[in-house]
């Protein structure tokens, strides 16, 4: 072995046969991931450590483990810091569900945790990052909560569900502009679950059909925005998952003894108490509204096999990239890197003359 002193070409040699011999790596492997980074937006569904951070009396996060997109980073192979979380509990598509939080900290809806996100200037690689999103449940509850209970006719309760279907959608759609001017390229678009068969709903059996009917009105609006989103940044690739469907089906699998009631006991405004029924693995649902972190990485099992093709570099993507690299260096054209090859890399690297 001839030995090369260390010179400004060196390290680039190093650097490209470990490139090299990377790639080979990945090719043999069939596929490799491409996304690195995560950034999530959205509401308890998605929050971990979230608004406990300005509440310290609510949960760490709504469910007994994980919350999905903590799955879908892990099954992707991207590490815990490349995951940054900025959903919170209780967030509408604007503002907070509370009004007392609301009014102490009026950023935590989905419009404001995309401002804070980009008033931080973040340094992100377009290619390589996928945000999520998953928001608008906490619309439907704080109209149900505060105005379906004053409406009285049919058409009354109609034409308010569809003017808070519209401003969600619009808020939504503000949101995920504004990270598309930031230059993101990968977004992925959550629908909402079916509210009306969580165990909340159960409560008002003579509204929860009609409940599911205005959140399936609502995710087909959505996903219809996110069609013409799509057609209009062309530049941006948009993923869509139906987590509506999958949790329905979820329910009728069998796969969980109990679709009805709550692993968490709750108190008389159906809220979680710090006690549980205990077998855990028995129950769907962690509260009356939240599914159990099975059911979290169950959906990010799906979601990641849906996403997986758009993930990871094929076998002739990575092979591409090989035949790329070669042309660069591969003098003799027999797609080796041999001593020839790196004298060659050190005098273009060093701009020594040749």
């Amino acid at each position: 072995m001839r030995n090369f002193k260390k010179g400004p070409g060196t390290l680039v040699i190093v650097r490209l046969v470990i490139t090299i011999m990377f790639v080979s790596l990945l090719a043999s492997n069939a596929m490799a991931f491409k996304f690195q980074h995560i950034v999530s937006f959205g509401d308890s569904l998605t929050d971990h450590n979230g608004l406990i951070r300005y509440v310290p009396t609510v949960p760490e996060a709504w469910t007994n483990g994980d919350v999905w997109v903590e799955y879908l980073a892990r099954d992707f192979q991207i590490s815990p810091e490349n995951l940054e979380n900025y959903a919170i509990g209780g967030a509408m598509t604007r503002n907070h569900k509370s009004d007392q939080i609301q009014a102490m900290i009026p950023n935590l809806g989905f419009i404001g945790q995309v401002n804070t996100y980009l008033a931080s200037n973040p340094e992100f690689e377009p290619s390589k990052t996928l945000f999520t999103v998953l928001i608008g449940g906490n619309n439907f509850f704080k109209w149900f909560q505060e105005e379906y209970i004053l409406l009285s006719t049919v058409d009354e309760i109609n034409k308010s569900v569809e003017e808070m279907i519209s401003k969600a959608i619009n808020d939504i759609e503000e949101g995920i502009k504004s990270l598309v001017d930031k230059n993101a390229m990968h977004i992925l678009v959550v629908n909402l679950p079916d509210l009306g068969n969580t165990p909340y709903l159960n409560h008002y059996p003579n509204f929860n059909n009609q409940f599911s009917q205005f959140v399936d009105s609502f995710n087909q609006s959505l996903f219809e925005t996110v069609n013409e989103l799509d057609s209009g940044y062309t530049e941006t690739e948009f993923y869509t998952f139906d987590v509506f469907t999958y949790m329905n089906e979820l329910i009728e699998s069998g796969l969980f003894p109990d679709t009805t009631g709550t692993y968490m006991i709750l108190n008389d405004v159906l809220d979680p108490t710090t006690e549980n029924y205990g077998e855990p693995e028995k129950y769907l649902f962690w509260d009356s509204v939240h599914p159990m972190t099975k059911a979290h990485e169950l959906i990010a099992k799906d979601l990641g096999s849906h996403l997986e093709k758009d993930n990871t570099y094929t076998y002739e993507d990575v092979q591409a990239a090989i035949d790329n690299a070669l042309k660069q260096w591969d003098i003799k054209n027999d797609k080796k890197i041999g001593l020839e090859e790196a004298i060659h890399a050190l005098k273009v690297s060093s701009k020594m003359p040749q």
